[in-house]
């Protein structure tokens, strides 16, 4: 028999955040669903977007530094129907109250990019916040590991940030070394996430939590203020 599919406010009170603000609680909701917790929440609805077979990459204006846009690289776009794994989310304010962003998903064991008409670049899809969910098998095993003392005392102690950090100076060095790491004069972090993916590939490591490691890498380096190599070129 199918799992049963939890709302967002019954996840949210059984987390014991419904009396919490609720930008603090879906913020809340982010980082477990988008940090080393791995909350997994899903929708149903049809969503435009393309399979790459090219590592998607932030192109950035050099006149001003700013980004552009993610490029796909001219993949085709579909329509996918059915449950989807959404990775990549966000909850933005809106005049009816909330609406939830992802910028891309898993599907049938493969990643997806939301996308635009013409599949060349990403785009967020924005969902009903009543359309997305959490499986209710999954959502106990979620509530499980986040009790667990040792998983309490990696949040306590830091070390999750200390690890972004981590990895954020790697991705770093590496677009100091290569190219391929590099997005102008930025760290791509998705060429980064495409590493790591590899590697867990090559020595037979489960890929997930990893799949969207690059908006982690990424904010990280704008924090350290460490994402421009320019002047290590």
């Amino acid at each position: 028999m199918a799992s049963k599919a939890l709302s967002l406010d019954t996840v949210l009170s059984q987390l014991k955040l419904s009396d919490t603000p609720r930008s603090k609680a879906l913020a809340q909701i982010e980082i477990y669903a988008n940090d080393i917790s791995g909350l997994s929440i899903y929708c149903d609805d049809d969503i435009q977007c393309v399979q790459s077979n090219v590592a998607p990459e932030m192109l950035m204006d050099h006149s001003n530094n700013e980004p552009i846009g993610l490029a796909l690289w001219y993949a085709d776009a579909i329509t996918v129907s059915g449950r989807k794994r959404l990775l990549g989310i966000n909850f933005i304010p809106s005049p009816a109250g909330y609406v939830f962003s992802a910028i891309k998903f898993i599907f049938e064991g493969s990643v997806y990019y939301c996308c635009d008409d013409n599949g060349m670049w990403g785009k967020h899809v924005q969902l009903n916040i009543d359309s997305v969910y959490c499986i209710n098998n999954e959502f106990k095993a979620f509530c499980a590991a986040l009790n667990k003392k040792d998983l309490i005392s990696l949040r306590e102690s830091g070390l999750a940030p200390g690890l972004s950090k981590a990895i954020a100076l790697l991705a770093r060095e590496k677009a100091e070394l290569s190219q391929k790491f590099r997005s102008g004069t930025n760290v791509n972090s998705s060429a980064m996430k495409q590493h790591v993916l590899e590697l867990a590939k090559k020595y037979g490591v489960s890929d997930y939590h990893l799949h969207s490691i690059d908006e982690t890498i990424s904010k990280t380096l704008t924090e350290l203020d460490i994402k421009n190599i320019k002047d290590s070129l």
